[in-house]
């Protein structure tokens, strides 16, 4: 999913909620609980290579400007 989203862009961002609803995982009501289920796989992909090796993955979580969720966030920066 990653290489398609970032492959024509520097920065791909969505909801926690839309994740998982993209991803087919459980539903949870608070946002706290979303963020706990997704934090530690959020960090993994730190670091990881996508796109022939041409880039790796900057993945993080912040919260939305509402306030109601919290956003993953995903930026690619040329390898090293």
């Amino acid at each position: 999913m990653l290489d398609y989203e970032l492959s024509s862009k520097d920065k791909f961002n969505i909801s926690l909620t839309n994740l998982s609803n993209r991803l087919g995982l459980a539903q949870y009501r608070y946002k706290s609980d979303r963020k706990r289920k997704l934090e530690s796989a959020v960090k993994s992909l730190n670091g990881h290579k996508i796109l022939d090796n041409k880039y790796e993955i900057k993945a993080y979580l912040e919260e939305s400007e509402d306030g109601e969720d919290w956003v993953f966030v995903a930026r690619r920066n040329l390898a090293k």
